[in-house]
């Protein structure tokens, strides 16, 4: 038996307007509680980690994705990095800025008295990096732990408003 061939078939999808809207609810969320968790583990609330965090929820035939959109350095503040290289030149200048790091003034063997810039400062700081290392924060790690069974409610509820 043939099936016959039907000319311009349309496609019907589903929309799980509840179910789009209660996940990107649950993004909004999780942000918030992501920067509250790094204030609580110490982070300055103005830091770009902490502000520039945008999400976007794509809804790719009933399968949700959460984008979410982090500073560059994002990794290293959440994993950390290990010792064996410094990181680059000119990396650290802002978060030294966040952070009110400012040279101290030194004095030389020749008993002179000078002030570093700030272009030796953040030397020194990458070159003690890269031989020690720096641990991560792990701030998204707790922030998923924390917010998993809330998107699993928060889905299943959507759900049942959308069928």
């Amino acid at each position: 038996m043939s099936v016959p061939y039907i000319k311009n078939k349309s496609k019907h999808m589903m929309q799980l307007r509840y179910t789009e809207q209660a996940i990107a609810r649950w993004a909004e969320t999780f942000r918030e509680r992501y920067h509250d968790n790094n204030v609580q583990a110490g982070y300055d609330p103005a830091r770009p980690l902490q502000t520039d965090i945008r999400f976007r929820v794509y809804n790719k035939s009933g399968n949700f994705e959460i984008e979410f959109n982090l500073p560059e350095y994002w990794w290293y503040a959440e994993h950390g990095r290990g010792p064996g290289k410094m990181p680059p030149k000119g990396s650290l200048l802002q978060w030294m800025e966040f952070k009110h790091i400012l040279p101290s003034p030194m004095q030389l063997k020749s008993g002179k008295t000078v002030l570093p810039s700030m272009n030796s400062l953040e030397f020194l700081i990458r070159r003690k990096i890269g031989e020690k290392g720096t641990q991560g924060s792990h701030t998204w790690e707790l922030t998923e732990q924390q917010m998993k069974d809330q998107l699993i409610r928060d889905v299943k509820e959507a759900l049942e408003k959308d069928f």
